[in-house]
């Protein structure tokens, strides 16, 4: 079987490239000079298996604008984007136009047909999110706060990057993103010092194509082999979330991913965590010692309860511990009428000095407590055990104190 391929190019050496490089499909070359045009021939297309589009700078504008068009009238053909050159912003642009790849001209030419081939699948294939099977499902743990807390996107980031050392060694399929939808905005990719093109909002707009190409192309990645996606860190007051978009999206991530650590807090709303929260696997309530705090958590939990809201396997996480400096953590979770999951500690000046190089603290500090108190809070999660305990040959600044 042969496919059919639609290519709107200026430059023809695009179709004589494709032709010697993918000989399984039949590349058309489509003539267009505007926006109109291609509108008029939007009919010819309902036929294709696959419709590319040249990209480069001077083009990328009205080029989207074809591919966005050609989508809302036909969502279920493959697109994708060809240049010369991966320009960083046209790339982005064209990924949230709605192409599922870039191919870069003479660029690992070898695997072409590979990649066209994975894309004509997913064209004629069900999503993701609907193939895969439960037992494929991957984990998602939200580390949740009641108010924006810059703690949410700093434990986030570790805990992620705790989980993605431990799956070293495991099969591809094991990796980890951190998925940061708390305030302050971007947070999480701040203190890992990365800039993050494509958001949240991007991925809200992408659901019914996220797939492994648009994660690929699309999510910026750690050095570690951690995937991130954040809200942009120019977000200006409470994140706009679609709550059940969200939750479509977090569905098709987990079948797509072996673990999601996500971030969030009270101000995306409580429709948002009322469509959220049930989904996840393991809930972990971050909140510090003040009064000021422990009231805020109580009236959102209230909230959450009164609403028969499900908190999978909540537990508190008291961030910042100091012992006899404000609550302590048992009464505190008596006061919330949640378990108590474990203390997070260390010196404050050290993570100061971590979210402001954009060095974990794995890296500036290994010895810190909060340290081996992040890679016990991962050990427990995978595990499903209850509580946390003394990190395994460490003592812990905690256990120090109580013994």
């Amino acid at each position: 079987m042969k496919f059919t391929a639609y290519l709107v190019a200026t430059d023809p050496a695009f179709a004589n490239w494709l032709k010697h490089t993918i000989v399984d499909v039949e590349f058309v070359a489509l003539r267009v000079v505007s926006v109109a045009d291609f509108t008029d021939q939007l009919d010819r297309l309902a036929k294709a298996d696959l419709v590319l589009f040249e990209m480069d700078v001077a083009e990328v504008e009205t080029r989207c604008a074809m591919m966005e068009q050609l989508l809302e009238r036909l969502p279920d053909v493959a697109v994708a984007a060809v240049g010369r050159e991966p320009h960083p912003d046209v790339v982005l642009q064209a990924m949230r136009a709605g192409a599922r790849d870039f191919w870069v001209m003479h660029r690992d030419d070898a695997a072409l047909p590979q990649a066209a081939a994975r894309l004509l699948r997913r064209s004629q294939s069900t999503p993701a999110a609907a193939t895969t099977k439960a037992a494929d499902q991957g984990r998602v743990f939200a580390l949740v706060s009641s108010h924006p807390l810059d703690g949410i996107g700093f434990t986030a980031a570790h805990l992620a990057l705790a989980l993605q050392s431990l799956e070293r060694g495991d099969s591809e399929r094991q990796r980890t993103l951190l998925f940061d939808c708390a305030s302050p905005a971007g947070a999480a990719a701040i203190f890992l010092n990365l800039t993050v093109g494509y958001t949240v909002l991007d991925a809200l707009g992408d659901v019914y194509r996220c797939d492994q190409t648009l994660i690929d192309t699309a999510f910026v990645r750690h050095k570690s082999g951690l995937y991130v996606l954040s809200l942009p860190e120019d977000l200006l007051g409470a994140p706009k979330l679609d709550p059940e978009m969200l939750g479509r999206l977090i569905g098709i991530l987990r079948g797509l991913f072996s673990d999601i650590v996500l971030g969030i807090d009270g101000h995306a709303g409580r429709e948002v965590l009322s469509e959220v929260l049930p989904q996840v696997d393991r809930l972990v309530w971050l909140a510090d010692q003040s009064i000021l705090r422990s009231r805020q958590s109580r009236h959102l939990l209230r909230a959450l309860h009164t609403q028969g809201v499900s908190l999978p396997g909540i537990g508190l996480l008291v961030d910042a511990y100091q012992r006899r400096l404000g609550l302590e953590p048992e009464h505190l979770a008596e006061l919330l009428e949640i378990p108590l999951l474990g203390t997070l500690t260390g010196d404050p000046a050290a993570r100061i000095q971590s979210m402001n190089t954009g060095d974990p603290m794995f890296k500036l500090f290994p010895k810190d407590p909060f340290v081996a108190d992040i890679n016990e809070l991962a050990r427990v999660l995978r595990s499903g055990e209850p509580v946390m305990g003394a990190p395994r040959g460490q003592g812990g600044l905690l256990k120090r104190w109580m013994s």
